[in-house]
């Protein structure tokens, strides 16, 4: 992912519409890029800072943001774990219907 990406995908991120290699590349950029780091704290100060101000509550948005960035990916890698674990539930289901298969018809 390169920067113009980055940025185009900064609002689907607060979003939560990245997901999977999109949302890796996006972090992974983010985590290399001071830039691009950078434009994503000033979005998310300006949409969730001026919220936040309108309703008097406190904020620590750096921390936030982290938070953010870390919850995606710690979401995204229990994706992942799922999807395999589902292969592998699928591979065992497929080798003990063969073994029956076997022991009954031979």
């Amino acid at each position: 992912m390169d920067c113009k990406d980055a940025k185009r995908a900064i609002p689907h991120f607060f979003a939560d519409e990245l997901e999977g290699k999109q949302l890796k590349e996006f972090v992974w950029h983010l985590n290399k890029c001071q830039d691009c780091m950078e434009e994503t704290t000033i979005q998310y100060l300006a949409t969730e800072g001026i919220l936040r101000l309108e309703e008097g509550k406190t904020f620590e948005l750096d921390r936030e943001l982290q938070e953010k960035l870390e919850s995606a990916m710690r979401r995204e890698r229990f994706r992942k774990r799922f999807r395999y674990t589902l292969v592998a539930i699928e591979i065992l289901s497929l080798f003990i219907i063969v073994c029956v298969f076997i022991y009954v018809f031979l």
